[in-house]
């Protein structure tokens, strides 16, 4: 597992993206309550058509990336692949200062 992730992330506050370091503790959040997807036809290699799907916000694919150690790009992604999805609740309790 990484202990740090550099990753372009979108920033509300500053309504851009950004390019941040998102640590192991906040892999731990992410893993923490997660649940299954399995990945269906039309959004095989596609983690932002998943996130939009789940979270209805296609700027936060990183998450899955993270969550199932995942490093290697959208191939990861494959048709009827399952994969853990980490709750909202994980997701808005990250903190990106560290």
């Amino acid at each position: 597992m990484k202990t740090d992730y550099l990753e372009t992330i979108f920033c509300k506050d500053l309504n851009t993206n950004i390019k941040a370091f998102v640590g192991k503790k906040n892999i731990d959040i992410l893993q923490e309550d997660t649940t299954t997807f399995t990945i269906p036809s039309g959004m095989e290699f596609r983690p932002d058509k998943i996130a939009a799907y789940l979270y209805g916000d296609d700027t936060i694919s990183w998450v899955l990336d993270l969550t199932n150690n995942f490093t290697d790009g959208i191939k990861e992604y494959y048709l009827y692949r399952q994969i853990l999805v980490p709750s909202i609740k994980s997701i808005e309790n990250l903190s990106l200062e560290e």
